[in-house]
């Protein structure tokens, strides 16, 4: 068969392997920071002149190979892409080198700032002036209360403390929520008034 006839049909495979290998590229590298591409343009910056060529092709269990080389040289690296779940794996010993550099991520750089919450000052109490003379009202007022709201020795009894009724607790329960019909008022009819 002449190549002709089949190079035809070569245009939406290429552009299916170009689109590939771009995603792949814009994968970060684990454990890294950096995305595939700017870890090995740095890796080739000063191996030559000739530009980084990408290519990618599709394995038998749905990944992707995708490599990196120099012109036209042997490939620099290859990785493992997995479209589904957006990752990128070293296949070779140059890819696992590339992947398994020391990374260093700082912990805080010098552009970010970092705000820590701060202790509240305590909050001193009023000052109240013990020379200045009380009112009348506010003694008398004070003696008052003081003197109702103390228990008497008098009034303490053995009695038990009456036990409100039900109707004073439902209407103390009123005011806490709405009321919910029973089932059985529900499906009988019967109102509260009833029961």
């Amino acid at each position: 068969m002449d190549s002709s006839a089949i190079e035809r049909f070569s245009g939406p495979p290429l552009a299916e392997r170009a689109w590939v290998s771009e995603q792949a590229r814009l994968c970060v590298v684990r454990p890294g920071t950096e995305d595939l591409e700017t870890l090995v343009q740095r890796d080739v910056r000063g191996k030559g002149d000739a530009a980084l060529v990408w290519d990618a092709w599709r394995r038998p269990d749905g990944r992707w190979t995708v490599v990196a080389a120099i012109g036209d040289d042997s490939p620099v690296s290859t990785w493992l892409y997995d479209p589904r779940s957006r990752s990128i794996q070293p296949d070779d010993a140059a890819s696992h080198r590339l992947a398994s550099e020391d990374v260093v991520v700082p912990l805080r750089s010098s552009t970010s700032t970092v705000s820590l919450p701060r202790e509240e000052p305590p909050q001193s109490a009023p000052v109240v002036d013990k020379t200045a003379e009380p009112d009348e009202t506010e003694t008398s007022a004070t003696n008052a209360i003081s003197d109702t709201d103390a228990p008497s020795q008098d009034t303490e009894s053995s009695e038990p403390t009456p036990v409100p009724s039900e109707a004073t607790r439902a209407k103390s329960r009123k005011g806490r929520r709405a009321s919910v019909p029973r089932w059985d008022e529900i499906l009988f009819g019967a109102g509260q008034s009833d029961a």
